[in-house]
């Protein structure tokens, strides 16, 4: 992959994307450690194994909630957290047609060394756009690499961040060590 095949696959970054008054609720909503509390299930390890990525791969266990699968009926929590969309669209001037899923991913502090990251992963195949959606301020970068298997972006999840990027791009997160949870809602969708 050439440098400019590089620059046009790199994350697109959006800080702000929600109004501070949906932002408030939906971090309520999510980090709020009262009654009732926010359902998460646990789920061990992030995603299908890719044999000897390299050695600094680590499956994590993690804490997921799924607010929609197409297909299956939304979550309660779906009209909530759905309100990325609109707003991503509205900032980028697309329009979403299709709509694969949207699920919640919660990691705990890892104990693993700093420089791992967890199982490297496409969301999807050619065609679907991904937005990770980062709930909270946290460690824990996401990482993007290429076809050689080389790092060519990151991003610091940021409370109200969205990174949008092709879903077939090989990505995954580093392991947080120093926040007590890294909250992140990923989204797969078409545009046009």
């Amino acid at each position: 992959m050439n440098k400019t095949e590089i620059e046009m696959i790199k994350p697109i970054i959006l800080d702000d994307v929600l109004p501070k008054e949906i932002y408030k609720e939906v971090s309520k909503v999510m980090i709020s450690e009262e009654s009732p509390n926010f359902p998460w299930w646990w789920h061990h390890g992030n995603t299908s194994k890719i044999e000897s990525f390299d050695d600094k791969m680590r499956d994590n266990l993690m804490l997921c909630h799924q607010f929609y699968i197409q297909g299956d009926e939304p979550s309660p929590f779906f009209g909530l957290v759905g309100q990325v969309i609109p707003e991503t669209e509205k900032k980028l001037e697309k329009k979403t047609i299709d709509l694969f899923r949207v699920k919640g991913n919660l990691t705990l502090p890892s104990t693993l060394p700093a420089d791992t990251y967890n199982v490297p992963h496409k969301d999807q195949e050619e065609g679907w756009i991904s937005i990770l959606y980062y709930v909270n301020d946290a460690d824990g970068d996401t990482i993007f690499f290429d076809d050689n298997k080389e790092i060519f972006a990151t991003v610091t999840p940021k409370a109200n961040r969205a990174a949008i990027f092709d879903s077939n791009i090989m990505h995954c997160t580093m392991n947080n060590q120093t926040v007590d949870r890294r909250m992140v809602i990923n989204y797969v969708l078409r545009w046009w």
